[in-house]
């Protein structure tokens, strides 16, 4: 026996519309919006239980024009509960951990996108716009170069006191100490150079 399985999603507007990667006995089975398949009665139990919360249903003979439609929105009605329990449950996780001092958990792309199609404000870390990381970028950019021109100026300090300090020590260099008996013989050298110079006094 066989069943068909239809999902339709593809009732919704296109951006919100969801496939389910289903699988049995390890064959990959992908339900895209609005396709139907048919399948074993096993594999479409197996694929039923997983995904009927999401909206997949299955269709018998006889299931078209009003029954159909009853089984679609039945089946939407499913979709839209299971989408609002999973943006739930992540904002009542965070803000749980936000209580207990936690990181927040981030949130899937799936739950990103339910949030977006019902108008829902998911509780997560603060998030940078584009705006704001290219002002961030420029601020750190701008402390870098302020950085090295201060490394610049440090360097170019340093030496000027090690110009300065030096000149000073030149300065403040003491004068040799003279002796009195230093002054005598340089005087008795220079009278003895005069007389060699003149000649003997008369």
């Amino acid at each position: 026996m066989s069943s068909v399985l239809y999902n339709p999603t593809d009732k919704l507007d296109e951006e919100f519309q969801e496939t389910f990667p289903g699988m049995y006995l390890g064959k990959a089975i992908d339900i895209k919006p609005g396709a139907k398949i048919e399948l074993d009665d096993k594999a479409a139990r197996h694929l039923l239980n997983n995904f009927a919360s999401r909206g997949l249903i299955s269709l018998v003979y006889g299931d078209d024009g009003e029954k159909e439609e009853k089984k679609i929105k039945t089946a939407l009605d499913r979709n839209r509960t299971f989408k609002i329990k999973q943006i739930n449950d992540y904002n009542e996780k965070n803000e749980a951990r936000k209580h207990q001092g936690l990181p927040y958990l981030w949130p899937h792309k799936q739950v990103k996108a339910y949030a977006k199609e019902f108008g829902a404000k998911l509780i997560e870390s603060y998030k940078i716009d584009d705006a704001q990381l290219q002002k961030s970028k420029e601020l750190e950019d701008e402390n870098i170069k302020l950085k090295v021109q201060m490394a610049e100026m440090n360097g170019k300090l340093e030496k000027l006191m090690e110009m300065v300090s030096g000149k000073i020590s030149a300065e403040n260099v003491p004068e040799p100490e003279v002796k009195p008996e230093q002054v005598e013989e340089s005087v008795k050298k220079k009278e003895n150079i005069l007389n060699v110079r003149d000649g003997p006094k008369k």
